[in-house]
């Protein structure tokens, strides 16, 4: 009887301080077309799993594999949030990103991000067609290079497309998807490049948070493994803010006898965090207008707004208490705080006098 068994090549951990063990299980790793062909043809198997992704390699009981793994392979994959997460993560322009551990120089490492934690610089790159055709203003340049980046290379030149004083376009073709660059020479001097992830499924494939692309060679999994790669996010960071309405009738409220107590024992929250009264010469215009709608609604007097005097994640675990006094008398207790379910950190409470 033969016996198999599947050992872990590698594995993708995306990461979100959000919390407390800093791993975020809210997202999944779907793989192109090709990519599940490749996988096949190479003995390799994927498994999503709290998270996290794992690539296996089968092997036979004698610890051979059952398919030779001998040649490099470039494995891509959708990267979809299937929770809220995305509330509670900063995010930059178009919202979409390129994870890989390629790097610009053609160096290999297992941070997947260009930088510490996710920023601009990891911004997807146009999506096109493994045939695109380029517009160019005619007489503005003289040749056009397209570049593909290698391991231990860099960019390298791969094609090159003279380019006549008259001509509109040009037609790019590749033969394998991935990352391109295209460098245009400019007739009067210097170059301009734009980049593109070529690729015919991904096209089909939205919408999506990023594109995961990994770079596996034979001699890098001949060593530990398995080889551990990190995708680290960043946490969006706001004010709190409380919104205070005080109802029609009765005596009104003298705002300066307001506050909003804020206990952060036993919880991962600063522990000077206060919650101080906004004026409203401060207020943005956003804010400003939702206050004048509040105060024109039924039976309502006033808004008072209270803000946070920090910038704030959302945390997971204990979360602060917050509770309302005027002149130092408890009005109410255990006020809700914001959550990762909330797009705009904001409260809206109405004082019960």
């Amino acid at each position: 009887m033969l016996h198999f068994k599947y050992i872990p090549l590698c594995s993708v951990t995306v990461r979100h301080t959000h919390y407390a063990d800093g791993i975020s299980p809210d997202f999944r790793f779907i793989p192109a077309e090709e990519t599940t062909a490749r996988l096949e043809a190479s003995g390799l198997r994927l498994r999503n799993a709290a998270g996290r992704l794992y690539i296996y390699q089968q092997q036979d009981g004698a610890g051979v594999p059952v398919t030779p793994f001998d040649e490099a392979v470039d494995l891509f994959f959708v990267v979809r949030p299937v929770t809220d997460i995305l509330n509670i993560t900063r995010s930059f322009a178009g919202g979409r990103y390129w994870f890989s551990n390629l790097k610009e120089n053609g160096g290999l490492d297992l941070m997947l991000t260009a930088a510490a934690e996710l920023s601009a610089a990891d911004e997807l790159p146009e999506l096109t067609p493994l045939r695109m055709g380029r517009s160019l203003e005619p007489g503005a340049y003289t040749g056009l290079v397209l570049q593909q980046r290698v391991a231990g290379e860099g960019w390298k030149a791969i094609a090159t497309y003279p380019v006549s004083p008259e001509a509109d376009s040009q037609l790019i073709t590749v033969n394998e998807p991935g990352l391109y660059r295209l460098v245009a020479a400019r007739a009067g001097g210097g170059t301009e490049e734009t980049r593109s992830l070529m690729h015919e499924h991904l096209l089909r494939e939205t919408p999506f948070f990023g594109v995961l692309h990994l770079h596996l060679r034979p001699e890098d999994l001949a060593g530990a493994l398995p080889l551990e790669y990190t995708l680290p996010l960043a946490a969006r960071t706001e004010e709190w803010q409380y919104l205070l309405i005080e109802r029609s009738g009765g005596t009104a409220v003298n705002v300066n006898e307001l506050e909003l107590e804020v206990s952060t024992g036993n919880t991962r929250y600063p522990a000077a965090l206060a919650l101080g009264l906004k004026a409203p010469a401060s207020f943005p215009e956003s804010l400003k207008k939702l206050v004048q709608d509040i105060r024109g609604g039924p039976g309502v007097r006033d808004v008072f707004v209270f803000e946070s005097d920090q910038p704030l994640e959302v945390l997971d675990g204990r979360q602060p208490q917050v509770d309302l006094q005027l002149n130092n008398t408890k009005l109410a207790e255990s006020l809700a705080v914001p959550n990762r379910s909330m797009k705009e950190r904001r409260i809206l409470f109405f004082i019960k006098k």
